[in-house]
């Protein structure tokens, strides 16, 4: 829907037949679209995460959204009139996570290190002064095995030294 053009976005939201349509999508309907038209919102509470596997490759996996993504896209046509959302997992509601999970959570860290060494910021003695402290360096905790693996790769390529600089 996001790739064609604003014409026929428009064209395809409008209902000018009356009939029922139905919208199939995923995390799309967590954007702030509304459609007028619907009067059901039917969502199977999933979505796609990017992971690494045990040999850290980067993989799609279909995964059970959050509650407040549930909440999201049921919303997409409760804005305007009396709606119906229908849930459809095998996974309860109320046993979902509440938000979902920060990208820098699963992530790889390649570019925030080399943003942070960019500001003559050493991001690793930062770290390991927060964690001597018990704070955290980040609102949202990252893959601690992700870093150290960021961390890595970024010396392997040289893209930062012994030393870490860049």
């Amino acid at each position: 829907h996001r790739d064609m053009p604003k014409v026929e976005q428009e064209f395809l939201l409008k209902n000018t037949t009356g009939r029922p349509r139905i919208v199939v999508s995923t995390n799309i309907a967590e954007e702030s679209i509304t459609i007028d038209y619907l009067d059901v919102v039917f969502n199977r509470g999933t979505h796609k995460v990017s992971r690494y596997n045990h040999l850290w490759i980067q993989e799609l996996r279909l995964e059970n959204a959050s509650q407040a993504n549930a909440l999201q896209r049921a919303w997409r046509v409760g804005r305007t009139h009396v709606w119906e959302a229908i849930y459809s997992n095998e996974t309860p509601f109320t046993e979902l996570k509440e938000f979902p999970e920060a990208p820098i959570e699963r992530e790889m860290l390649d570019r925030y290190i080399l943003l942070c060494l960019a500001q003559d910021i050493d991001i690793l003695e930062l770290y390991k002064q927060s964690s001597k402290k018990w704070e955290k360096l980040f609102f949202h905790n990252f893959d601690k095995k992700l870093f150290q693996i960021s961390l890595e790769r970024l010396h392997r390529i040289g893209a930062i030294n012994a030393n870490r600089h860049i």
